[in-house]
């Protein structure tokens, strides 16, 4: 579910709460920066690019597993965060998929009511 509120400063936010769906979730920090060579610089994002790229397959992969095993013994990780920086999640396993919609609605209303904001990032 999509959520948006203004924050703090006024601006408009949007948030992404439901459950995880994936079975891990790469981030990828940022890029390392290049000489000014084109042709080195081409190399050095490829070298960043590709790893990041495999552990995205990696985690698809595992989600062919994970979906199934999450339905069937009903833990669910239900996530909360700003799509602007989605390492500042909020995170709760719960017991039940009926137990993760509940939760879902009331961080939804909290977020657009103003009382739950951004986790600090670790």
């Amino acid at each position: 579910m999509m959520v948006t509120r203004r924050d703090s400063s006024g601006s408009w936010e949007t948030w992404r709460v439901g459950r995880r769906r994936l079975a891990f979730r790469p981030y990828l920090t940022g890029l390392a920066d290049a000489p000014d060579s084109s042709d080195l610089s081409m190399v050095i994002v490829l070298a960043q690019i590709v790893p990041f790229a495999v552990v995205w397959l990696v985690a698809l992969v595992c989600t062919v597993g994970v979906w199934p095993w999450r339905a069937l013994s009903g833990h669910w990780l239900v996530v909360a965060y700003p799509t602007a920086s989605p390492g500042a999640a909020h995170r709760r396993w719960v017991g039940s998929a009926a137990e993760a919609k509940r939760l879902v609605v009331e961080w939804a209303d909290a977020i657009s009511s103003g009382q739950l904001g951004p986790h600090p990032a670790p």
